[in-house]
């Protein structure tokens, strides 16, 4: 009996302590809002490139729903037809894009507060080009 109160006192006393860290916590690091755009560099996005993603979006849908094996060798046939054409437009678009930017900044002066904004989005984009993997989850070897 002594084991089974005490077992409730001792769960009681972690429940309370593990309260008063997380009430610290948020009192000093503050709490966000939810999480980030799943995409963050949507800047150079354009309409044509919102279309082919939703089209691959829709399409990975009826695959992942489909479960008679024949129509699914269809389905996985258009799925990866529709990955194609959207990394071709997304790659389409975000070399407009820059293009577009590299001529802005040469006719406008650095000085003002836009070419400065600029310039760091470019830097931004090089910076996270240039960064390897953050995390492997799975290494495959033999041993």
């Amino acid at each position: 009996m002594t084991s089974v109160r005490a077992e409730e006192d001792s769960c009681q006393m972690w429940e309370e302590m593990a309260t008063k860290i997380t009430q610290v916590a948020k009192d000093t690091l503050g709490v966000t809002t939810g999480k980030a755009g799943r995409h963050k560099e949507m800047w150079w996005w354009n309409e044509v490139v919102q279309e082919k993603i939703r089209d691959k979006q829709g399409s990975f849908r009826e695959l992942m729903r489909c479960t008679n094996e024949e129509e699914r060798v269809g389905l996985k046939e258009s799925y990866k037809k529709a990955k194609r054409e959207a990394k071709k437009a997304v790659s389409e678009a975000k070399n407009t894009a820059y293009k577009r930017m590299y001529e802005h900044l040469e006719t406008q002066h650095l000085e003002t507060q836009e070419g400065e904004h600029d310039i760091f989005k470019i830097a931004k984009a090089r910076e996270h080009r240039r960064k390897d993997l953050g995390a492997v989850k799975f290494i495959k070897s033999e041993s």
